[in-house]
């Protein structure tokens, strides 16, 4: 038998809910426009911070929106959502599969 704490219901059920809100605000459409706002409510109810603020001091963004990345070439672009020693996370545009769920 598999026991599920309420509050892990409650999270599974609030995740659904700002992935349906998502949808119909237009994270499908235009990703770029509602990524951070997606993110920032996901971490809110996986109960862990939000990505904070920049800084002038680029070693201390260990956790932010839009870091700056060198890129080959001598160009730079930006990382979406970077959390040193974690991840790298990438908005793309989505698929019409979800339907939500």
């Amino acid at each position: 038998m598999v026991r599920i704490k309420h509050g892990h219901w409650r999270r599974q059920t609030q995740t659904t809910r700002i992935l349906n809100q998502a949808v119909h605000a237009g994270l499908r459409l235009r990703p770029k426009l509602y990524y951070q706002l997606f993110l920032s409510e996901l971490c809110d109810v996986q109960d862990v911070p939000r990505p904070a603020p920049q800084v002038a001091d680029d070693a201390l963004n260990a956790y932010v929106f839009e870091k700056p990345a060198p890129l080959p070439h001598g160009t730079s672009g930006r990382i979406d959502l970077y959390k040193r020693g974690c991840f790298v996370l990438e908005a793309k545009q989505g698929s019409d599969a979800w339907e939500g769920r």
